[in-house]
């Protein structure tokens, strides 16, 4: 591949269209999310679904935005989540 012929460890971005979509889709479904090389962000439900895959059970958590506690849609309204885990 060519980012291996030019020593390339780590991808922050990718853009192109046609093929050059194509490659980065390959690059990206390589992983699994967790697992990949690059820079990603993951939603609530993809930690929780890795904390059970890794046996911890999630004994708390809180989402906030700013200095306010977000009771809905952590998602979209939360800037930080914080969890509390132990091994199960």
């Amino acid at each position: 591949m060519l980012i291996d012929s030019f020593g390339i460890q780590r991808l922050l971005a990718v853009s192109g269209g046609s093929m050059g979509g194509m490659q980065a889709l390959e690059w990206a479904a390589a992983y699994e999310w967790y697992e990949s090389p690059n820079i990603h962000f993951l939603t609530v439900h993809d930690f929780e679904a890795l904390a059970a895959l890794e046996s911890l059970v999630v004994e708390r958590r809180y989402f906030l935005a700013g200095h306010r506690k977000v009771e809905v849609q952590p998602n979209l309204m939360a800037e930080v989540a914080v969890f509390l885990v132990r091994r199960g």
